[in-house]
């Protein structure tokens, strides 16, 4: 899963304003199955209060595409 920030006014990329704490919070997991609903929202809340920009997800064993729901029009977000 990838954090896709909202754009801000500001798109100016000079590496001088940039701030010195600007880091890419980078979570893997090995979830043990993540077909419940219940343990994808419980996956969703916990990345976002850590803050992760990109999570790697191992033993999702997801039977179907569908399985995916929770992460589907996610506002955070954005599964691959």
């Amino acid at each position: 899963m990838i954090n896709t920030p909202t754009p801000s006014s500001n798109t100016n990329t000079n590496l001088s304003n940039t701030p010195e704490n600007s880091f890419i919070n980078i979570c893997t997991l090995n979830i043990r199955g993540l077909n419940d609903p219940m343990k994808q929202t419980q996956l969703i809340n916990y990345a976002e209060s850590q803050q992760y920009d990109i999570i790697g997800l191992t033993e999702t064993y997801f039977t179907t595409y569908n399985n995916t729901r929770t992460f589907k029009n996610h506002p955070t977000y954005h599964a691959i």
